[in-house]
Order: structure tokens, then C-alpha cells, then sequence
């Protein structure tokens, strides 16, 4: 457009508007700002699962720890008091009608105090007369996860010799009675299932009820192993001077001998919640993976993930036994 100014000179009027080439630029830096963004995001968003995931299975471990920590340190617990008093004159006073049951001794706990799995899954409710209805090398649907038992005596109310007085729980967190007859002694224990959701989980099953429990999801394989002094005679010290398991242990009939367990296990966050996928995890620790040097024969000692973009992470510790359990 040409305009004639007042001095009579001839300007050409300033252009308005973005040419083609502008306007595709424009657009192309535009694209790369919100690509960048929507990346920055993704990022951050996996990176928040994942993290989230993390923190879960770290709550998940910490809390099986304390279950774990609290039925190892009952097992082969036995009141002695309770039962003295049912021995004695002092049982009225505490309202125990002492002609209503049989008192169980102590000593009747036995081998049965602590007792465990090898690659096994528990099939049948547990009696007096057994630890479990299980076998070793049975349970391959679980990952080859172990199985593993703990009994003792409860404590009762001195109102009430039926009902716990709160000092002693399983894993359930019910408060156990002193056992009125062999058959009520108190059981806790751990196997690992499928959920009514489909997830692998920790489960429990205590005396008297056959039903499990879940106790914590996402539980993909459960591994233990059993520090036992193996020495006899005037070398024995109550030291742990080997690791054996379940079936090892129930074979060389050294339950009694059990110092300390350790406890490993691979858990798994939801679906996406991994950012990288790990191609091997040692439940209980790589070391425990090998022996002298060679891969352990063992089964479950490794841990093959799928790859299905799950977070997996394995955690492993140790547990003394408290209780003298011979």
C-alpha cells in the first residue's frame, strides 16, 4: 500500500501479519515446548511411581519383619507360672475351675516349637498330634516358597482361664489362652498364597482355625533358612554353625537346635511402577545363592522376574530364637 505524505514524498506502509514461513516456525518451537513438557511430566510421573512403590515395599518389609520377629521370639514359650498355679491351692482364687481341663506341662511343646517347609504349601489344618500337614518340594505354584510354624503356651485372664489376656498374640493378632488341652496350644503360621484378588500375598493360619488370613499383598516368593548348632556332646555351645533348610533341618531332626532364622523374600509394587527391570533377585542375599563358590542347587534361592513393569525389590533379615526350644 503506498501513501503520499504532507511533504508530497512517497512511503511504503509498514507490513502487518506473520508471513508462512513465521507462522510454521512458530508452531515447530510451539510443538517442541509442549513435547518437552509432556516428557518432563512422564518422567516425573514414573519417576513418582515408582518412588511411591518403593516407600510401600519398604512399609511391607518392615512390617513382615515385626510379624516374623514376634512369632520367632514365642516359639517355645510356656507360662510356668499359670500352670503352677493350676497345680496348686491358689487356682479357685483365680476363678479356674481346675476339674474342667486337663493342665498342659510345658514340656509338651517339644520339636514342635518351631518347624518349617522346604518349597511347600500348607494343605490341611493343623492337629495336636502334627506340626502341619505339609510337605517338603511340594509347593511349586508359590515360587517355591517355604512354609514356616511357630507354637506356644498363651496366657489368660485370672477371671477367665478361656480367654487371652492380651500378652500373647498370633499372627493374626488375636490373643492366644493358656491351652486347656494339647490340641489348644497356640500356632502361628506363615505361607504364602494367592489372594482373592489374584496377587500372590502373605497368609497366616492359626490353632483352631484353618481358614488363612492374608497379611500382606504382593508377597511373589518367601525363602528361610535356619541357623543350626550342629554340634553334640561336650562341643555343643549353642552356637549356630550352619545353615540348613527346612527339609535338611526336619531330616537331621535338629529342630530343637534351630539359633536363628533368616527371613528373605521378593515383594512387588503395582503394574508400571518400575522404571528399569532387574533380570535376577536373591531373596535372602546373593551370597546365600552360592555354595564354596558354585550356584546353590537350591531351589528358590534366585528369583526370575517377568517382565511386566513391576516394581520388585528383595529384602532379607535375621531373627535369634529367644526361647530354649530342646
Amino acid at each position: 500500500m503506498i501513501r503520499r505524505l504532507a511533504s508530497g514524498r512517497v512511503r511504503q506502509a509498514l507490513q502487518t501479519g506473520l508471513t508462512l514461513v513465521e507462522l510454521l516456525v512458530s508452531l515447530v518451537i510451539i510443538s517442541l515446548i509442549t513435547i518437552a513438557a509432556l516428557a518432563l511430566y512422564t518422567t516425573s510421573a514414573g519417576t513418582y511411581r515408582t518412588t511411591d512403590a518403593n516407600q510401600a515395599l519398604q512399609d511391607n518389609a518392615r512390617f513382615i519383619f515385626e510379624l516374623f520377629s514376634q512369632a520367632t521370639r514365642q516359639a517355645g514359650l510356656q507360662d510356668t507360672y499359670q500352670y503352677a498355679q493350676l497345680q496348686t491351692g491358689l487356682a479357685p482364687s483365680y476363678n479356674w475351675d481346675v476339674a474342667r481341663f486337663t493342665p498342659v506341662p510345658p514340656s509338651l511343646l517339644g520339636h514342635r516349637a518351631l518347624f518349617g517347609y522346604n518349597n511347600a504349601k500348607a494343605v490341611a489344618s493343623p492337629s495336636a498330634g502334627t506340626d502341619y500337614s505339609a510337605d517338603d518340594n511340594s509347593g511349586t505354584t508359590n515360587n517355591n516358597s517355604d512354609v514356616f510354624g511357630v507354637r506356644y503356651f498363651g496366657s489368660s485372664r485370672q477371671t477367665d482361664i478361656t480367654t487371652g489376656d492380651g500378652s500373647v498374640i498370633n499372627c493374626q493378632g488375636t490373643p492366644v489362652p493358656y491351652p486347656l488341652t494339647a490340641s489348644d496350644i497356640g500356632l502361628s503360621l506363615f505361607t504364602v498364597g494367592t489372594g482373592s484378588t489374584g496377587e500372590p500375598e502373605l497368609q497366616c493360619i492359626v490353632q483352631g482355625n484353618p481358614q488363612v488370613r492374608p497379611l500382606v499383598g504382593g508377597v511373589e516368593t518367601l525363602q528361610i533358612v535356619y541357623a543350626v548348632d550342629t554340634d553334640t556332646g561336650a562341643t555343643a555351645d549353642n552356637s549356630p554353625n550352619r545353615w540348613l533348610n527346612a527339609a535338611q533341618v526336619s531330616t537331621a531332626a535338629l529342630w530343637p537346635k534351630v539359633r536363628m532364622i533368616r527371613v528373605g523374600m521378593v515383594l512387588r509394587g503395582a503394574p508400571g511402577s518400575a522404571e528399569t527391570q532387574a533380570t535376577a533377585l536373591y531373596p535372602l542375599g546373593e551370597e546365600f545363592s552360592k555354595i564354596s563358590g558354585s550356584p546353590s542347587t537350591e531351589t528358590g534361592m534366585v528369583f526370575t522376574p517377568p517382565n511386566d513393569g513391576r516394581l520388585r525389590r528383595a529384602f532379607a533379615f535375621n531373627i535369634a530364637v529367644r526361647n530354649n526350644l530342646e
